[in-house]
């Protein structure tokens, strides 16, 4: 499999990523933040609401792209910040089975981004093309079979 995109969507795309992690996150420090301030009687029901909203909206849109577009695809993952959703997920008592399977996902995928990540720090700088942006879809194969398999590579 081959993902190709131009800088500007792949742009998009992972600050539409960061957006979502940042919601569910801010939800999530900030109800920890209340619970340990002592303050929860203050929050509305509509404030708990929308986090509730924020939340699933953001977990799917993780979702979506953990499923999509893989570390091999596309570099600069979140992944301190995978791993901490992980955390939070597993953390919060009462939590739907689904999101404990998203958490093992998070993880799971993180610990991948990390290793393909790391390994392309240890290979040669690609060259930009002749247009002057960088193919995205020929820069991220690696020399590793490993790492490009089931990509077409």
């Amino acid at each position: 499999m081959q993902i190709t995109m131009t800088d500007i969507e792949l742009n998009d795309l992972q600050q539409r990523i960061r957006t979502a992690e940042a919601a569910a996150l801010a939800a999530i420090a900030e109800r920890d933040r209340l619970v340990q301030g002592g303050m929860i009687s203050s929050v509305t029901e509509e404030n708990m609401r929308l986090f509730a909203v924020a939340f699933v909206a953001a977990s799917t849109v993780v979702r979506f792209a953990v499923a999509n577009y893989p570390p091999e695809a596309v570099r600069g993952w979140p992944i301190l910040a995978l791993s901490e959703l992980a955390d939070a997920l597993e953390g919060i008592v009462g939590v739907e089975y689904d999101y404990k399977a998203l958490a093992l996902e998070l993880r799971t995928f993180a610990r991948e981004a990390k290793a393909i990540e790391d390994k392309r720090k240890n290979r040669p700088q690609t060259t930009p093309s002749a247009y002057g942006t960088e193919n995205v879809a020929t820069d991220v194969a690696s020399d590793d079979p490993s790492i490009d398999a089931g990509m077409g590579a």
